[in-house]
């Protein structure tokens, strides 16, 4: 299964001859991002370079809207999807073809109906695990993932809705991301009251076993 990941981002429309071309920013490096999953949250940040694999090989990716495979709109093989691995993070550059989806497609992201971008993954990337700070608490530490390597990126898309609506230029999304599970040793307990008083009763009744 996937992973999917949605940044807010500014797409660019523009007609070159008769195609419609749309370009933007797939994925941001360096910019940790909360993730939600079913063992619990951790932050994700994407190290400048993880990319470059999947753009050297020229990997079959796709443009999808909504991570459809069904309404595809460009892809590498033929051309009409130009991947770029920056300094920010993944450049795209794709001309649509001449479909009444396509068209559609265009036109909501031209007036900037749909204006944010994502792209999925394997999971089986080169990562690593440790404790980092909260981007949202700095003073409250949690797992954190840092992906150096994608193996293979599957398709970058507009999408209509981010998990993390508004909160910054590097929100992602949560779909599919219940397949990740922390590293135990990395999970981080909130030490709030009711955890507190839960351990001072389990220390309490294995004194009285």
């Amino acid at each position: 299964m996937n992973e999917q990941r949605i940044i807010t981002s500014e797409f660019r429309c523009s007609m070159a001859g008769k195609a419609m071309r749309v370009s933007g920013l797939a994925a941001r490096y360096m910019s940790p991002t909360k993730i939600a999953t079913r063992s619990g949250k951790f932050v994700e940040r994407i190290m400048r370079g993880a990319f470059s694999r999947a753009v050297t090989e020229k990997q079959d990716v796709a443009f999808l809207i909504n991570h459809d495979p069904n309404r595809l709109m460009a892809r590498v093989s033929s051309g009409t999807l130009r991947l770029r691995d920056s300094d920010d993070g993944l450049l795209f550059d794709a001309d649509f073809s001449d479909t009444d989806d396509a068209r559609a497609a265009y036109a909501s992201i031209q007036r900037g109906d749909m204006h944010d971008c994502s792209f999925s993954f394997d999971p089986d990337c080169e990562d690593a695990w440790d404790i980092g700070e909260d981007p949202e608490d700095r003073s409250a530490k949690m797992p954190r993932r840092t992906i150096r390597n994608f193996k293979t990126v599957n398709d970058v898309s507009a999408v209509t809705f981010p998990a993390y609506k508004g909160t910054s230029v590097s929100a992602r999304a949560e779909q599919r991301s219940e397949t990740i599970i922390i590293p135990q040793e990395f999970i981080v307990e909130p030490e709030d009251d009711n955890v507190v008083v839960i351990a001072r009763r389990r220390q309490l009744l294995n004194s009285l076993l």
